[in-house]
């Protein structure tokens, strides 16, 4: 679909540009068919607002039923991008979307295949729409270097297996801090816990 709306726009991308994000979208994975629950469709920061007592999620007119590893590969990718747009280093972002992951393979097992292929897909995602933006285009580059990397080294055990809550990496991590986790599953969809608001950045970039 990008690719079909960046050459309608050829006009307004600089050749160079369009090339490189032609060129990414020919090596994106096919996404691995999963499990569907009701999923939000575009869940993100700015999609949460959070309360005192509880979290309100708007936008709700992409629900549908899908795989929940695509929520939560974009809302863990949007976490990244955010701490990337305050300037902070990689790790700092990539700490957060694995602490997300973490707290909610305490509940559900994540399809691995399915995770990591729908990350690389809104990292170009991304990317395309920042194309569109004049003031964002000059993170372009950034963006389109995160869909080829690999998924973050503390989330070794997703690559090696289902992270689920018998694994010994959620388990441990459950042990030592004992908030978690910062989601819980309702009707096996992705729903944010109210008790854990202050875990979800409230300031989008």
């Amino acid at each position: 679909m990008w690719s079909a709306i960046l050459r309608c726009s050829a006009a307004s991308v600089a050749p160079h540009l369009r090339s490189e994000l032609a060129s990414t979208a020919d090596q994106l994975p096919p996404l691995p068919s999963a499990p569907v629950v009701c999923s939000h469709g575009d869940l993100h920061d700015k999609n949460i607002i959070t309360a005192p007592r509880h979290i309100d999620i708007i936008d709700l007119d992409s629900t549908a039923r899908r795989p929940a590893e695509d929520d939560l590969a974009n809302l863990g990718v949007h976490l990244e991008l955010r701490a990337l747009q305050a300037g902070h280093a990689p790790i700092v972002g990539q700490r957060r979307s694995a602490h997300l992951v973490e707290s909610y393979a305490v509940h559900r097992p994540i399809h691995k295949a399915r995770f990591a292929a729908m990350r690389r897909h809104v990292w170009f995602r991304l990317a395309c729409v920042y194309t569109f933006r004049r003031s964002s285009r000059r993170h372009v580059p950034v963006l389109l270097q995160r869909v080829d990397r690999p998924t973050w080294s503390a989330m070794q055990p997703c690559r090696d297996g289902p992270l689920s809550a018998s694994s010994p990496f959620a388990a441990s991590r459950l042990r030592r801090e004992p908030h978690l986790p910062a989601l819980r599953v309702e009707g096996q969809g992705l729903t944010p816990r109210a008790a854990s608001a202050g875990s979800l950045p409230a300031n989008a970039a």
